[in-house]
């Protein structure tokens, strides 16, 4: 429940220190249970808070604590968006190679399965494609559509800013 509750505040404009406190209670109530599945996404919801806040660094590691935690019970979806958040907050950090890299660990992931995920993977990847310079304007829209197809708007204004040069102040709504 505070996972949820930390996980949706972060989209608040003033909900950043709420959502921190939630993350946080989160953690404690499933470190208490012993319940690994939840420990592994209270690592994640605290990942995101992170991100959101623009501490990127702390970020990474939480990822990598949420990650480790669903590789050791196989928690495939919550590896995946544990991936999937490290690769952007090492994005949003500068370290673009590392985001890449990150990104192509995913590559058989997505091989079929998981297409919202799958979305993510493919922005995340094409934002890092565009960055180093290379013209992939054309195929962020097009994943801009896949979204829209999915009653996702965001990665609209997402890839605008990106193709306006301002990567930095953008961090993936997911």
């Amino acid at each position: 429940c505070y996972r949820t509750v930390a996980r949706s505040l972060v989209f608040l404009a003033d909900g950043l220190t709420e959502a921190s406190g939630a993350a946080a209670r989160a953690l404690e109530n499933a470190t208490s249970a012993k319940a690994p599945r939840d420990i592994g996404n209270s690592y994640l919801a605290q990942a995101e808070v992170e991100r959101h806040s623009g501490n990127h660094k702390r970020a990474i590691d939480l990822y990598d604590k949420a990650g480790t935690q669903a590789r050791r019970i196989g928690n495939v979806d919550s590896l995946l968006w544990a991936q999937l958040g490290c690769a952007d907050s090492l994005f949003l950090s500068g370290d673009i190679a590392q985001a890449s890299s990150k990104l192509r660990q995913l590559d058989a992931a997505f091989k079929s399965d998981h297409p919202l995920e799958r979305l993510h993977w493919r922005l995340s990847k094409l934002a890092v494609a565009q960055v180093c310079g290379e013209d992939v304007a054309d195929e962020l829209q097009e994943v801009v559509e896949d979204y829209k197809g999915l009653g996702i708007s965001w990665p609209g204004t997402y890839v605008d800013n990106l193709l306006a040069g301002e990567k930095q102040r953008t961090p993936k709504a997911f």
